[in-house]
């Protein structure tokens, strides 16, 4: 089985539902591999220290979404 990897972008005001002004922002690769996830994850321009970080499930623009996958215990 050959994985592949999925890029993403990660700007600080994609905030949903309430918008957040921020010049926070980040980039990502995450692959699945069998039945685990793999990742790397680079941020830049925080205010604070990273915590709390999170995966969500599916939404729409005007909701949020439930968080699926808590990445916190990795850092």
């Amino acid at each position: 089985m050959t994985a592949m990897p999925m890029p993403t972008t990660l700007p600080g005001n994609a905030k949903r539902p309430d918008l957040v002004s921020t010049d926070g922002s980040g980039s990502g690769t995450f692959t699945i591999i069998g039945n685990l996830l793999h990742f790397t994850v680079q941020y830049a321009g925080l205010s604070g220290p990273a915590i709390v970080a999170h995966i969500h499930g599916p939404a729409s623009l005007e909701e949020g979404a439930g968080v699926i996958v808590d990445l916190e215990p990795f850092d």
